[in-house]
């Protein structure tokens, strides 16, 4: 499997620990698959704000790194940066 395709807790898992804030653990310890969105509409749309703010930092991080640039070639990190 190319590396391109791997994700980065595979390919980077330290590193990722490293950049964690501590409510991410909370936030994604599930599943996706198993997660269930808040039912009242204002949860949901501070969860998807917090989400993407979760994602933004990450990516913050990832432009950021000299030791890996590597990492922006990731074709998850593509997916995030596009969305």
């Amino acid at each position: 499997m190319p590396m391109r395709s791997m994700c980065l807790a595979e390919v980077a898992p330290d590193w990722l620990l490293e950049q964690m804030e501590a409510e991410w653990a909370d936030r994604y310890q599930k599943r996706f698959s198993d997660f269930r969105l808040p039912k009242d509409a204002k949860e949901r749309v501070a969860l998807a704000e917090a989400i993407g703010a979760d994602g933004h930092q990450l990516l913050e991080r990832i432009y950021a790194e000299t030791s890996l640039p590597w990492l922006r070639e990731l074709d998850a990190v593509e997916t995030l940066r596009r969305v």
